[in-house]
């Protein structure tokens, strides 16, 4: 079960359409949570538990939204930050972290993160956290 489902709001973009969402988390059972929560707020998910792949990914289709985790094996969050900004692409990117309370917000912004979202988190956290880039960034 999912936590924090007491309210129903949908995150739309302006114009009342669902997101596509990239999602990337090396733990498969974090990634299976993320994806049913997005799902529930009523976006599209791809995701993927190895951030090379990602990369790919985000090479080959346009997202609304990149959510990364920043500690993986091989590719942290900060690379696949770096890697997808140096090809060019605009989508906005939500890193989430265990230990987001220990990474300044000017790093993330100087890293070019549209923001942090601390774990564990709540769908209403969640929901906050994409209706913020969408409001403050628009879809990528």
């Amino acid at each position: 079960m999912v936590q924090g489902t007491e309210t129903g709001e949908n995150v739309k973009t302006p114009q009342n359409r669902s997101l596509d969402i990239l999602i990337v988390d090396d733990e498969k059972d974090v990634l299976d949570v993320l994806k049913e929560m997005i799902e529930l707020i009523g976006h599209r998910v791809t995701a993927t538990v190895s951030p090379k792949e990602a990369v790919e990914i985000a090479g080959r289709k346009k997202f609304d939204i990149i959510i990364t985790d920043i500690s993986m094996p091989g590719l942290t969050g900060w690379d696949l930050l770096a890697k997808i900004k140096e090809m060019g692409v605009s989508a906005p990117v939500l890193l989430i972290s265990g230990r987001a309370e220990s990474i300044p917000g000017e790093r993330i912004a100087a890293e070019g993160g549209a923001g942090i979202l601390p774990k564990p988190f709540r769908l209403d956290d969640l929901r906050s956290a994409i209706r913020g880039i969408i409001e403050k960034e628009g879809p990528g």
